[in-house]
């Protein structure tokens, strides 16, 4: 069965390159029963999409296609409520949506004898925190990968948003996550607020701007349809606030206006 195949080999690829798998009972199920609503939600069968958690104490997540997703333990621990584990998990079910579009005129009746290939090349899971940097800044090759890459980030972000509204959860999760790694990182100084040209994932700034922007669409969308798929959208002055306690004493004001300024500007104009 292509289930029990994708299983076995994703269970050797974690034990092999991920630290091993983590077993703990309660946060395997949550991690599941989240996964399952959000592939519901995707139109895939509950049990297409098989979810794993490792051993590893830093926060990462990918999509192993044709069917896996990872995430460590060092990120489950951080998600504190069901939305925020959900948008993580969204947006990996959304890189697996788009490999299955984008290969579906290719597959072929004995595809299911072939080993997966994981779709984290130069890491490609959603919570890369540390961005990836090009080996070389005159290779237009890769100057155009890297932008396509960003452009796959940004429409996974905006497919979860649809996933999450439709699962039940607030379609910000994600942005809610997102925001608290940037402060935190931030405050640590390892985070550039714009600069991505030479990363495989866009900015957590222009991340949560970006959707932010999807979340008002879908409401619009939804016209006068109050009674599902309501959510509360990110609080600005709230949120600043927290991101203000956070960050050192030293040129505080300066860093919250340009934030402020870029975050809404991307929500203005749709940057």
């Amino acid at each position: 069965m292509r289930g029990q195949t994708g299983s076995e080999w994703a269970e050797e690829y974690i034990n092999l390159y991920r630290g091993g798998e983590l077993k703990t009972a309660h946060v395997v199920d949550r991690v599941k029963e989240i996964g399952k609503r959000i592939t519901c939600a995707s139109g895939l069968p509950a049990d297409y999409v098989l979810f794993f958690v490792t051993k590893e104490h830093f926060e990462f997540a990918s999509a192993l296609c044709p069917d896996t997703v990872i995430v460590t333990w060092g990120l489950y621990r951080t998600c504190h409520r069901d939305d925020q584990l959900a948008g993580v998990l969204a947006h990996e079910v959304s890189h697996l949506l788009a490999w299955l579009e984008n290969n579906s005129a290719s597959e072929s009746s004995d595809s299911s004898q072939d080993m997966p290939s994981p779709r984290m090349g130069r890491g490609k899971g959603h919570l890369q925190l540390i961005h990836c940097v090009s080996d070389s800044n005159e290779d237009p090759d890769e100057t155009e990968k890297l932008r396509a890459s960003r452009q796959d980030e940004f429409e996974a972000d905006r497919r979860a948003v649809g996933l999450l509204k439709d699962a039940g959860y607030n379609p910000t999760g994600l942005a809610t996550y997102l925001w608290r790694d940037l402060s935190e990182r931030f405050s640590f100084g390892m985070e550039d607020l714009f600069s991505d040209q030479q990363s495989t994932h866009p900015t957590s700034a222009k991340r949560i701007a970006a959707i932010n922007q999807a979340a008002r669409e879908e409401e619009f969308r939804d016209g006068e349809r109050h009674g599902r798929g309501t959510y509360t959208a990110l609080d600005g002055a709230k949120l600043v606030s927290k991101f203000k306690e956070s960050l050192p004493d030293r040129g505080r004001h300066v860093v919250l206006a340009v934030i402020i300024g870029f975050l809404t500007a991307s929500l203005l104009f749709n940057l």
